[in-house]
């Protein structure tokens, strides 16, 4: 189990990353991920998250390259989920 485990998952909205936001979920981890283009399913996604009682934050894509958009992502997701 991953109860009080956060996840970080690039590509959320695709069919794998999808998929792996669900199993991460299930788990009881606490999941943000990034999204690219659509925003509806992204969203669609964070309340099936929210669903399954797995609280789940949702971003616009980081560029995977980019070292500092990384960085700032996992800073946002550790302060609005206290550390």
């Amino acid at each position: 189990m991953l109860n009080g485990k956060v996840a970080i998952v690039s590509g959320g909205t695709g069919a794998i990353g999808r998929e792996i936001c669900r199993v991460l979920a299930r788990e009881g981890a606490r999941v943000a991920f990034s999204f690219h283009q659509n925003e509806t399913a992204a969203e669609a996604l964070q309340m099936e998250l929210t669903e399954l009682g797995a609280p789940a934050v949702l971003r616009r894509a980081l560029g995977a390259d980019d070292e500092s958009a990384i960085e700032a992502f996992c800073q946002q997701v550790d302060e609005e989920w206290d550390g």
